[in-house]
Formats: C-alpha cells, sequence, structure tokens
C-alpha cells in the first residue's frame, strides 16, 4: 500500500494548527478543547482509513478469459460496504484496453453499508493484439484531506489472435519449390531428384526405383532410396509499414489486422498440407521455416507480439528464386517500380494489398494501373487489393478469384 501526503492540505493544517496552539488557554478549558481538537481528529480520520479498507470488498468479473478477434467482453465490479459506519471517500481507477476509451476515469466508492455500488463496461476486443483490462488501483483519502492511501491491482491480460479463415479454393498453386520435378512437392513426400541412399531390398519393402546398375554390378538387389526437398515452396513476406503519421489509430489497426489474417491463415494452409514456406517480418534477415502445422502453431502462438513498427522495404519480395506472396499495408505506388522491374525478370511476386480503409480509393486506381501494366506482360501471378471495411470476408475472397 503507498501513502501519499496531500502538500496544500497539510500546509491549510498545520497553520490553523498553529494559530489554535499560540492562543492556547486564552479562553480556560475551551481553547485546550481547540488546541487538542485537529491533532485528535487528524488521528481519528487516520483509524478511519485503516477502517474504511477493512471494511471495503470489491470483486470484479469478465465474461469471458478467453476472448477471440471481434468478441465482446462483459466487465463487471462490485463494490460494497460490509462494516457499520460509512467509509471514508474513495475512487477507483481502471486500464482503458484496445483503441478507444473503455473505461470512465474513475468511479466513487459507496460511502454507506446499504448502497453498494456496480459498474458495468463492453469491451469489444475487435482487433489483434494485447488487451490490458479492469480495475488497476483503488484510492481511499482522509477525511481532512491530509493523505491518501492507495493500492495497486494488477489488471488481466488478453491475449487476442488473428482471425484465421478457411479458404473455398486450393492454395497450392501459390507454391513453387525448387529442386524437385513436381510444382505442388510437399515436404512429406520423396524427390525423385535428390539421392539419399542404397537399401538392400527385401520382401516388405517398395520395389519402386531399383538400383538396376547397382544390381548387375553386385548381385545384390538394391533399391533408391530419396530425399525429400527440404527448399521452401512459398516465401511469405509480410511488410510491417507503420503507416504515416496522418493516419488514425483505427485506420492502421483494420489494415494491420487484415493483413495478419492473411498471412496466419495461408501459413496454415499451407502448414497443413505440409507445403514448406519459408516467413518474412519486417527486416527480419534469417526466415522463419513453417513445414508442419506444430511449428505454424508455434508461430501463431507469438502473433500478438508482431508490431507494425517497422518502415523497412520488403526487400525480400522481389528476389529471385522460389514463389513469393507479398503481404502489405504499405502504399502501391511506393511499391510499383520494384513490381515493375520483377515482372520485366519474370519473378512477380503474388501480391495481396491491405491498404487502410481511408486510403482505399486512392490506392484502387493505382491498383488499376498495376492490374493494366501486368496484364500487359501476360503474368499470372496473383495480384489482389482488400475493402479493409468488410473484413475477413475479403481474404477468402482475395485467394478464390
Amino acid at each position: 500500500m503507498r501513502l501519499r501526503i496531500k502538500p496544500a492540505g497539510l500546509a491549510v493544517y498545520l497553520c490553523i494548527l498553529i494559530v489554535l496552539i499560540t492562543f492556547s488557554g486564552l479562553a480556560g478549558y475551551v481553547s485546550v478543547f481547540i488546541a487538542v481538537f485537529l491533532p485528535v481528529l487528524s488521528l481519528i480520520s487516520l483509524v478511519h482509513v485503516w477502517y474504511s479498507w477493512a471494511a471495503l470488498a470489491f470483486h470484479q468479473t469478465f465474461s469471458t478469459d478467453h476472448p477471440v478477434k471481434g468478441e465482446t467482453v462483459l466487465y463487471s465490479l462490485h463494490l460494497a460496504d460490509e462494516k457499520l459506519f460509512p467509509l471514508s471517500a474513495g475512487f477507483c481507477s481502471f486500464s482503458n484496453p484496445g483503441s478507444g476509451k473503455a473505461f470512465v476515469d474513475e468511479i466513487s466508492i459507496p460511502l454507506l453499508p446499504s448502497k453498494p455500488v456496480t459498474y458495468e463496461e463492453k469491451i469489444r476486443c475487435a482487433y489483434r493484439g494485447i488487451y490490458i483490462m479492469g480495475l488497476t488501483g483503488i484510492r481511499i483519502r482522509s477525511v481532512l484531506g491530509l493523505f491518501e492511501t492507495e493500492i495497486a491491482i494488477e489488471p488481466r491480460i488478453f491475449y487476442v489472435y488473428p482471425e484465421l479463415v478457411k479458404f473455398t479454393s486450393p492454395l497450392e498453386r501459390l507454391a513453387r519449390s525448387s529442386g524437385i520435378t513436381e510444382p505442388d512437392t510437399q515436404s512429406n513426400k520423396d524427390d525423385i531428384t535428390i539421392f539419399e541412399y542404397l537399401l538392400p531390398l527385401r520382401e516388405e519393402t517398395s520395389v519402386r526405383s531399383i538400383a538396376w546398375k547397382r544390381w548387375a554390378a553386385t548381385g545384390i538387389p538394391s533399391r533408391i532410396v530419396h530425399g525429400r526437398s527440404r527448399s521452401p515452396a512459398l516465401r511469405i513476406v509480410l511488410d510491417l509499414w507503420p503507416g504515416d503519421e496522418f493516419l488514425s489509430e483505427i485506420d492502421k489497426l483494420a489494415a494491420e489486422d487484415l493483413a495478419m489474417t492473411a498471412v496466419f491463415s495461408v501459413m496454415q494452409y499451407m502448414a497443413q498440407k505440409t507445403i514448406p514456406v519459408s516467413f518474412y517480418a519486417g527486416e527480419q534477415e534469417n526466415p522463419i521455416f513453417v513445414d508442419n502445422i506444430d511449428v505454424f502453431q508455434q508461430i501463431f502462438d507469438q502473433s500478438t507480439g508482431i508490431l507494425f513498427n517497422d518502415a523497412s522495404y520488403p526487400g525480400a519480395a522481389f528476389t529471385p528464386g522460389s514463389a513469393v506472396l507479398l503481404i502489405s499495408t504499405r502504399p502501391l505506388e511506393a511499391l510499383f517500380s520494384s513490381y515493375e522491374d520483377a515482372l520485366q525478370g519474370g519473378f512477380e511476386p503474388h501480391f495481396l494489398s491491405c491498404p487502410p480503409p481511408s486510403m482505399y480509393k486512392e490506392e484502387k486506381c493505382v491498383f488499376d494501373a498495376l492490374t493494366e501494366r501486368r496484364r500487359s506482360m501476360g503474368s499470372r501471378s496473383l495480384l489482389r487489393i482488400t475493402d479493409t471495411k468488410n473484413g475477413a470476408e475479403e481474404v477468402v475472397h482475395a485467394f478464390s478469384r
């Protein structure tokens, strides 16, 4: 518990106390009473503060401990005086989660035993991220206003993860591995271009890929065991552009949220199909390799900590190699020349643009110009723009056309 002295109240108290002590004895017993009245009253107020802490009861509840994106959490705080006498004046303070102000600044503690207080609020987890909700502190002041006591309370922390969508059409067409003969080869399938070792042919083993020359040279029937391709079939690049200063917080969050939904929904789909993916976020030099659902889950569990505060250019999206999917909230004009160069070189990425809602119309004009340029070059790569006002369904539509 913390104790705070109020300088203004203490100064007034001391001045009055000095005056009363100075004139003590001038009026007999009355003056003696006046001289000791304030010290006794201050002692009583101290005891009253202690009593108030002992008599105050509070309880807060949340409708859920595991909110998901878009869910509304119902919050309630119950305050009551469990003893017989009124309490000192007090206040409760709250955290304000999300982009808006969910709670009031403070509420008064009930003074009378017969008047409990219930405070309720609705907090909508509209976007992915970390939400800190609930009571953060209770303060009780003395009757004379000389000091204030406070206890700090840890608010509840909720981790709200990106929304994951189910795609209505297959996404294998986005992937293309290097070092294999089949474009859709998965990481759990043998790659016939990779030689691992020879295995003596036994009755229970498969007769595929028999090593005829080895059999003829040694007389021992053997078959070739092929390796598995570990090269990424898709490179996913998340452009963590923080946005311009003139953009509102709601605009930025809407764009970031949809980009995260797109990234992790595609990554989950590929992981379920065991198609290897390398994931780049911002200026990250070493990508994260994802080729199964367990690795995906580890990354997804850390997704609330991914912040769009990296303004570095997504160069990994415009480097020749495996197929690339770029998901960006950056203005298309800033990426136009790089995309055009990659288009001419034949290694343009699949591109999903997730602009903030307020920028959608002007971004759509640049997108149409980019689409026309792509069409004239005969490109078949995916190029889509999303209207973030329509929510996660935009992601489904973007990859189903």
